[in-house]
């Protein structure tokens, strides 16, 4: 699956190490990888949770980054070009999931620029900084092949589960 996105754009913007595993102490309803063709390595990987309770409506996500080439980072970045990010999503009448997920991707320094729209007629302001949560589970897919392209990869595959 190709990367490339005319309309939208990912950007690294501060190294953050803040993912969360809470696979221990709540569920995990969603998991999203992207893995580069060539070599099979793990580019991205969020994960989403929600509490065991009956009751629970906070959804909480963790995004990992990995492998961000070193001609894609910013000058003032460690050698291992690795990021990580946690988020989370309460209360109802939107997508929680997508909430959560944009959330991590903020908390670990990726910022998005464009448009998550594919069917506008115009070309979207590419320095205009914009957001996913509430726009559904789709547009956690784009946002990861918008990222897996910024970290320097350009065909991957795209898992969900």
């Amino acid at each position: 699956m190709k990367t490339l996105n005319k309309n939208l754009k990912a950007h690294f913007t501060t190294e953050n190490d803040n993912g969360k595993n809470n696979g221990q102490k709540m569920e995990t309803i969603s998991t999203y990888k992207v893995v580069d063709k060539k070599t099979e390595r793990e580019i991205i990987l969020v994960r989403v949770y929600i509490g065991r309770s009956r009751n629970a409506e906070t959804v909480k996500a963790s995004v990992w980054i990995n492998g961000i080439k070193e001609n894609k980072r910013p000058s003032d970045w460690s050698q291992w070009g690795s990021i990580s990010g946690h988020g989370s999503a309460g209360g109802w009448g939107y997508c929680k999931e997508s909430t959560a997920v944009c959330d991590a991707f903020a908390s670990a320094g990726v910022h998005f620029f464009g448009s998550f729209n594919s069917y506008i007629d115009k070309k979207p302001d590419m320095k205009e900084r914009v957001y996913f949560g509430g726009y559904g589970t789709s547009s956690i897919k784009t946002a990861c092949l918008a990222v897996a392209n910024a970290a320097g990869y350009n065909d991957v595959i795209f898992v969900e589960a």
